[in-house]
C-alpha cells in the first residue's frame, strides 16, 4: 500500500493564482509563499490559514489561505487585493499539478489596509477558502 501525498494548499492556491493573473492588471506582481528579506513591494504573500479535512471524503472543506497584498501605498495594496479576489472568484473546477480545486471564495473579504510599522509599506489582507482534494491525484 502506498502512502498518500497530501496537498500543499498554499502552493496549490499560488499555482492557480499565477496562471490566472497572466494578462491581468497585476500580471507583474510576484506571488510568494515566503517573505524575502528586503524585497520591495508590490508583491503578494500567501500563507497557511488552517484547513479542515472532510470526515468522509478526501477533501479539504475548507482549505484556508491567508492573502496579503503588499504595496507602496494604500491604494495600490487595495487594487492588487481586489484584482486577485476577482480573478479567484471566477474559479470553477481547476486541476493543476494533480490537485483539483472545486471552488474558491473570500471568507473575510478585504480587511482594512494598514501600514507595516517597520517598513511603512501598506498591506491589504483577507482569507480565502477553497474546497479541494486533500491528496495529489494520480
Amino acid at each position: 500500500m502506498t502512502t498518500p501525498t497530501y496537498v500543499d494548499t498554499v502552493a496549490a492556491f499560488r499555482d492557480v493564482l499565477i496562471d490566472r493573473i497572466a494578462g491581468s492588471s497585476i500580471e507583474a506582481v510576484p506571488v510568494r509563499t515566503q517573505h524575502k528579506e528586503g524585497e520591495a513591494p508590490p508583491f503578494i504573500l500567501l500563507a497557511e490559514g488552517g484547513s479542515i479535512r472532510h470526515p468522509r471524503v478526501p477533501l479539504y472543506a475548507p482549505a484556508r489561505v491567508n492573502f496579503e497584498a503588499w504595496a507602496l501605498d494604500e491604494d495600490q495594496a487595495v487594487e492588487i487585493y481586489l484584482a486577485a479576489a476577482q480573478l479567484m472568484h471566477r474559479l470553477g473546477l481547476v486541476i493543476k499539478n494533480g490537485v483539483a480545486i472545486f471552488q474558491c471564495f473570500e471568507e473575510t473579504g478585504l480587511q482594512q489596509p494598514f501600514p507595516d510599522p517597520d517598513t511603512g509599506w501598506w498591506r491589504a489582507f483577507g482569507v480565502f477558502d477553497l474546497t479541494m482534494v486533500d491528496q495529489v491525484m494520480p
